[in-house]
């Protein structure tokens, strides 16, 4: 049980975030921009034998230019290998304005839990019984492999994932190196999660996510948002877990959209 002076410093802290976060959107002068993306924070969360079914979604606020995404959906299917490796396939839907909805890309990723640092944590910042431990630490790569131009056009991602306690917080990081295949310099991306548990099925929280174009090179472009999430996990009948999670992140840069509408959901199938 948390005690509720720290409780309540806790939710001030996350609401002072979300105030920061719509106070820097709303002094950004912009052309109104609303092109969808995918948001996920990667946690060092790995179980053998473990079925996870993801559905990844990302809708734009706003009016959308013709051709431009109005919304994005991927579809991930993941598997625990051993109890530190995990593999996932993914594909990648898009859904321009105006335009018929079609497949945009592939994605195959894994997931190395560095054991030495525990892991396997829940996405409401819950601990699992089963790998219990305040820091966990984990690689994950991403070889993404668009539907034109094939394995030539995509890239890879990389870099460390991790997860720790912060007080009465749950604190969620990534830190991804983006090397293209076609000539470009590398890039360097981030998420960033920080979860309130208010019991066991509900916790709330703020994210922020970023891409730094051309960061090891002549910099290009970057992208940055930032805005409150709700998380809920709940064990069916069947004993398998159903993991929702919902996010309004706001654009805090002119070349980032206004504001997209995230919400992913996460099933689990135990090897039991």
């Amino acid at each position: 049980m948390l005690e509720k002076p720290l409780v309540a410093k806790s939710v001030q802290a996350i609401f002072a975030t979300i105030a920061l976060a719509l106070s820097m959107q709303m002094a950004v002068s912009k052309q109104a921009y609303a092109q969808a993306a995918i948001f996920e924070v990667v946690h060092p969360d790995v179980e053998q034998g473990e079925i996870e079914i993801e559905v990844l979604n990302g809708v734009g606020l706003g009016s959308v230019e013709d051709g431009d995404e109005r919304s994005v959906h991927e579809f991930a299917v993941g598997y625990g290998l051993t109890d530190i490796w995990k593999f996932t396939a993914a594909v990648e839907l898009a859904n321009p304005e105006s335009e018929n909805a079609e497949v945009e890309a592939f994605e195959f990723e894994n997931l190395i839990l560095l054991p030495f640092f525990g892991g396997g944590h829940h996405h409401d910042g819950k601990t699992s019984d089963d790998h219990h431990g305040e820091f966990s630490l984990g690689f994950y790569t991403a070889l993404e492999v668009p539907r034109e131009g094939g394995i030539n056009a995509g890239g890879i991602a990389f870099g460390p994932v991790f997860e720790t306690e912060v007080g009465s917080l749950k604190w969620v990081g990534n830190l991804l190196i983006e090397v293209p295949f076609e000539e470009g310099d590398a890039g360097l991306s981030y998420a960033s999660q920080l979860v309130l548990p208010l019991n066991e099925s509900v916790g709330i929280g703020v994210e922020n996510f970023g891409e730094f174009e051309g960061a090891f090179g002549d910099a290009g472009e970057q992208e940055h948002y930032a805005g409150p999430a709700v998380y809920f996990e709940a064990e069916l009948p069947n004993g398998h877990v159903i993991e929702p999670r919902a996010a309004v992140l706001f654009g805090l840069n002119d070349n980032s959209s206004d504001a997209v509408f995230s919400f992913n959901l996460e099933y689990k199938i135990g090897k039991d």
